[in-house]
This record gives C-alpha cells, sequence and structure tokens, in this order.
C-alpha cells in the first residue's frame, strides 16, 4: 500500500502558457515514423523486463536496484504470472548450444533473470479513498522527432564502421552459435560415416606411395571407376584426411566457444543468486507448493530454513518473510567439464593423426637387434614358444621374450604376449604374429649396415612355385623383393638353399632395377643399385613385434576420465533451486526450473517433508 500524500495544485493552461517561455520553432520535415518508433522501442523494453522474471526479482547484494524503477507504471498480477512462465528458456536463447545438454541449465529463467524489482508507483500521487487501487500511469510528456536532412553524397559515404573490436565480437558469437555447430556435426556424422562404409588403408599404408598405389590399385576391382573419385577426396583415408582435422579442429573451436560463453553465467548463478521475489510469483511459479503453519510467521521461517540446512541446501535471506535455498550449485559446471572433455579427446585424436608412428618388425629368434626409429634404442627376440589345441591345431597362446637396449644398456626385458606388451618411455612394443623367414642384412658401399632382420615370406608367385617377402629402404627409395623356392617344390633357375634379392624403385614397381641370387651364408653384390651387398644368414622362425608410439594417448585417456566425471555431476548433482516466503500462516515454496520429472519428485517430496515441520495437515 502507498503512503498517502496531499494532493498538489494541478497547473491551468493558462498557468503553463504563462510560464512557458516563448521558443522560436523551425519546420521540420513530417516524419511521424521515427515518433512512433521512439515510443514503441520503450514499451517494448518494459514488455521484455516483464516477461524476463517475475517482478521484485533481485540480487540480495543489489538493493539499489529499487531507484532504477522509479516512475515506471505497475504491472498486474496477470502480468506477472506471464512473465514466469515466458522466462522458461535456458542459456541456449542467444544461440549457444551444448554438445552435452541435459536439460539443466536455467540461468534465463524468472528467477535468475536481470531485471530489476517491481515498479514503484509515482511519487506525489493520492491514492484516494481506495488505497489498495491500481494506480494509472503517470502521463508520458509528448515527443517530437527530430530529423536532419543529410545530402545525398554524405549518406553514401557514412559506411557502417567493423573495427577489430566488432569483428572479434562477431567471430566469437559464431563460436557458440547453435546453428553453426549442428551443421559442424552433422558434416562431422557423414565424414564418420562415409569412413566406416568405405574401406580404409592404414596409416602405413598411406604413407607409402607404393602401397598407396597399390591399394587404389586393388580397390578398383572393388569400387570400379568410382575408386579414383574416392582417393581423389581423401575417402580410403577419411580419419587422417586435411579435411576430417579441419572439422574436428571446428569442432573444437564450436564446443570452447560455448563453454566460455557458459562459465561466467553459471559462476553467476553459483555466487551470486537471485534471492528475492515478489510474492506474486509464488502464485506464477511452474513449481508451487503450501503448508499451514503454526507459532506465527517468523518462527516458520526460522524453522524452515533449519530444517533445509540440514538437508545441506545453501539458505540466503532475501527478507524478513522470505529466504532462498539450492542444493549443487556448481552442479552446471558438470557440463563444462564433459565439454573440456570433449576438446581434449578432439585434441588426443589430432595428436594421434599426426605424431604416431607404428611398424611392425620381424625380429629373428636368436638374431641380431633390430633399431627403433629415431632413437638409440634397439629390440632382440631371444626366445620364441607357441602352445597349440590339440583337437583344433590352431595356437592358442604365443609369447616372446624380448631385451631392449639402449646404447649397450641392457634397460628392460620380458615376455611379450598380444595383452601383455612390454612398455619404456612413450614406446610399446607388443606380440603381433610369428612365422618363418629369411634372415638379410645390408651393407652399402661405405660399409655401413643399413638393414638387418627377417624377411617374411608373406606372399607366393602366381604358379605356387615361389615364396616372395619384401622390405624397404625408405633412404634410398628402394623396395626390395626376397624369394626363395616354395616348400615341395623345385625350379630350374633357383635351387632350394638359395635366395634371390630383386631390387625395385618405389617410384617404379614393375621394372626391376637388378637382382642377384645368393647362397645360405654367403652374400651378392648389386653394382647398379647404390654399391649394395646382400648378405642371406640363414632360414629361421621369426617373431613380429608390434612398435608403437602415440604421443596423444595419455591425453585421450585423460579426456575419458574427465567425461566420465563431467556426466555423473551432470546427471546425480543438478542444481536445486526453491524460494520459502512465510505470511498469513502459511509456509509457501515455489521454483521457476523447467519442467522435469526428476525435479518434480524432488520438490514434492520437499514440500511433503516440511508438513513434518509443522504438525498439521497440509492445505
Amino acid at each position: 500500500m502507498s503512503k498517502k500524500t496531499k494532493p498538489t495544485k494541478k497547473a491551468t493552461n493558462k498557468d503553463l502558457e504563462k510560464e512557458a517561455p516563448e521558443v522560436e520553432t523551425k519546420p521540420v520535415a513530417e516524419d511521424d515514423s521515427a515518433t512512433d518508433i521512439m515510443v514503441t522501442d520503450d514499451l517494448a523494453t518494459d514488455a521484455d523486463d516483464q516477461a524476463d522474471a517475475p517482478d521484485d526479482a533481485h540480487d540480495h547484494d543489489e538493493p539499489s536496484d529499487k531507484l532504477k524503477q522509479k516512475n515506471r507504471p505497475p504491472v498486474s498480477a496477470d502480468d506477472d504470472a506471464a512473465g514466469a512462465e515466458s522466462g522458461d528458456s535456458t542459456d541456449d536463447d542467444d544461440g549457444s548450444y551444448d554438445v552435452y545438454d541435459t536439460g539443466t541449465d536455467t540461468d534465463a529463467e524468472e528467477a535468475d533473470s536481470d531485471t530489476g524489482p517491481d515498479f514503484a508507483e509515482p511519487e506525489n500521487i493520492d491514492a484516494g479513498d481506495d488505497a489498495d487501487a491500481e494506480v494509472a500511469p503517470a502521463a508520458r510528456p509528448p515527443r517530437t522527432a527530430k530529423t536532419t536532412a543529410k545530402p545525398a553524397a554524405e549518406e553514401e559515404d557514412e559506411l557502417p564502421e567493423l573495427s577489430f573490436g566488432n569483428l572479434f565480437r562477431r567471430l566469437y558469437q559464431v563460436t557458440y552459435s547453435k546453428t553453426v555447430g549442428l551443421v559442424i556435426i552433422l558434416v562431422l556424422t557423414v565424414m564418420v560415416l562415409i569412413g566406416v562404409l568405405v574401406q580404409q588403408a592404414d596409416a602405413a599404408t598411406w604413407q607409402d606411395p607404393a602401397a598407396r598405389d597399390a591399394f587404389v590399385t586393388a580397390m578398383t576391382d572393388r569400387y570400379g571407376t568410382w575408386a579414383r573419385i574416392l582417393n581423389l577426396f581423401g575417402f580410403f583415408h577419411m580419419f587422417t584426411s586435411i579435411g576430417f582435422y579441419v572439422v574436428i579442429g571446428a569442432l573444437a573451436v564450436s564446443i570452447s566457444g560455448c563453454t566460455i560463453h557458459r562459465i561466467p553465467q553459471l559462476w553467476q548463478r553459483w555466487r551470486h543468486p537471485k534471492t528475492l521475489v515478489s510474492s506474486r510469483f509464488f502464485s506464477a511459479a511452474r513449481y508451487q507448493g503450501a503448508v499451514v503453519t503454526k507459532g506465527g510467521d517468523a518462527k516458520a521461517l526460522a524453522l524452515a530454513m533449519d530444517n533445509l540446512k540440514a538437508a545441506h541446501y545453501r539458505v540466503i535471506k532475501a527478507d524478513d518473510n522470505s529466504f532462498y535455498a539450492d542444493r549443487f550449485a556448481w552442479g552446471g559446471f558438470g557440463t563444462v567439464t564433459a565439454h573440456l572433455s570433449f576438446i581434449i579427446i578432439i585434441a588426443s585424436f589430432m595428436i594421434t593423426g599426426l605424431t604416431s608412428y607404428e611398424v611392425v618388425a620381424n625380429l629373428s629368434v636368436g638374431g641380431a637387434a633390430v633399431q627403433v626409429r629415431d632413437t638409440d634404442l634397439a629390440i632382440k627376440a631371444t626366445s620364441f614358444d607357441a602352445t597349440f589345441d590339440d583337437a583344433t591345431g590352431k595356437p592358442t597362446d604365443y609369447v616372446s621374450h624380448v631385451v631392449l637396449t639402449q646404447g649397450d644398456q641392457v634397460v628392460k626385458e620380458q615376455d611379450v604376449r598380444v595383452n601383455q606388451p612390454l612398455t619404456f618411455g612413450r614406446w610399446m612394443f607388443n606380440q603381433n604374429s610369428y612365422g618363418n623367414g629369411i634372415d638379410v642384412h645390408v651393407v652399402d658401399g661405405k660399409g655401413n649396415t643399413i638393414f638387418t632382420g627377417a624377411v617374411s615370406q608373406d606372399y607366393q608367385s602366381t604358379d605356387g612355385t615361389l615364396s616372395i617377402g619384401t622390405f624397404k629402404l625408405p633412404d634410398l627409395g628402394l623396395s626390395i623383393d626376397v624369394v626363395s623356392v616354395a616348400s615341395g617344390q623345385t625350379r630350374q633357375d633357383l635351387a632350394p638353399g638359395q635366395v634371390a634379392f630383386v631390387v625395385y624403385s618405389e617410384d617404379m614397381l614393375t621394372q626391376a632395377m637388378g637382382s642377384v641370387i645368393v647362397d645360405q651364408g654367403n652374400s651378392g653384390k648389386i653394382t647398379d643399385t647404390s654399391d649394395l651387398t646382400f648378405f642371406f644368414d640363414r632360414e629361421n622362425q621369426y617373431t613380429a613385434i608390434q612398435m608403437r608410439t602415440d604421443p596423444g594417448g595419455v591425453w585421450l585417456w585423460t579426456g575419458a576420465v574427465l567425461l566420465v566425471l563431467g556426466m555423473t555431476v551432470t546427471f546425480t548433482c543438478r542444481h536445486r533451486r526453491v524460494w520459502v516466503r512465510a505470511e498469513d500462516g502459511q509456509m509457501l515454496f515455489a521454483s521457476a526450473d523447467k519442467e522435469d520429472s526428476g525435479f518434480r519428485q524432488n520438490f514434492d517430496h520437499l514440500v511433503a517433508q516440511a508438513e513434518t515441520w509443522f504438525p498439521v495437515r497440509r492445505k
């Protein structure tokens, strides 16, 4: 109820004419649209303020906001109810989005809006005999649009300035745009689908030009003329293509923009919540409850505050008749953690694709050590054992005992199985396969050994009489076939106990550069291939060890842990808010959160529990 004041003498038209100074007026262009725009904008601003939040909602530490609302027209209870219902939009109304949206974000709702308190009645107005009558809004003085005609040339020269700050702001808005985010996710989905449906080449094959050409040629038999088109667009190595990296990089930027945009809002909701709402809010909010009390409103309010504190609610007193309570105010940061995990996982994927290295080395059992790429590490196999099933003859287990050296020092040795790798630093050594092979080594013209290893003979000639294995000298751009007579076969040009070294250029695998036949324990030289000498050491069993380094692996595990943590917080620690008011022997409960079955159940349980605080029936 407003305070009554004495009526003031109203000024007559004659008085105004006497007091008004003479002002020389100049004709202006008739343009009523400008006046309409000014008035409409002001009314639209007032309407937005009412729709954003219930009246009287303001921060508990900003009481001075009332000064900002003076002389505004009052609103009715119907307007207040409409405002509460219209405030159900989430943070995403500004265009931002959640990659992992669980519907817990309500900071744009009624109680969390930035609008000030209820509109104050205009001062010095006599309410008359009926003090509760609604007061008409104060008359607004007429407004006149002032327009100034400008030369056409001057208007053409006036272009909107796009400063660096404006450009940055616009680009930043794009990063948290819901539309942009959905488009990126759709494009990524299509690319992943293509990568699943189209045969993919492994990284080692695609990095080797000869192997890549052979792969594309083989895919021609499967896809026909489409193979060239698929290769042109990078569909055979989709997950390591530049386009795929660009898309997932854009997704990481979009998630980052969304997360950065949300953090200030979540912080505001946690550290500076809106605590005071109008009495009309308790009849307009989506969640409502009431309990009849005894012993006076002040005592009932104190009792309710104590019980909610005991239930681990944060309680903030708003005024003498109401308070605000919530749980898990920090719960919204669970989505931030989930978003961060996605960014880390995407980054780990890119690091793996760009920096990881994997190769399978055939180690001759009991033979020489094989150098680990770009390190001073070397690995050798001292023994190998396989166990077979008596009924099927299939191997049930195979294990290699390997020794890892760094320089002349043994740094680690152990038995290696398929799921029991040897790890050292950033390298991992895992059992891959085994078989029979040819132990060879190659010496260049300066006497340097440039290759040592067991060559597995995995292929056969078309007539089945020859077994063929291949190894490469990438620094020289050469590919060498090691050819021997297949078991149980005979050849006129190659005897058992002999192998043929056939040298090809990686740029032309259809024509041999030279060849030499070597007996076991001897060597042969091909002078027209960089003066190389090839040694056939022996036929021997080999064990294939996979050597892999993946700098992105640790970040992948970090992202996975954060993802589980963020999901757990988001699902189990939802922000629960409630406003409580004691008046006229009742305890009123209300909340403006979005419709959610879980939250409604929690709210109803809270109201039902309040009945036990005041041993009377629920109204």
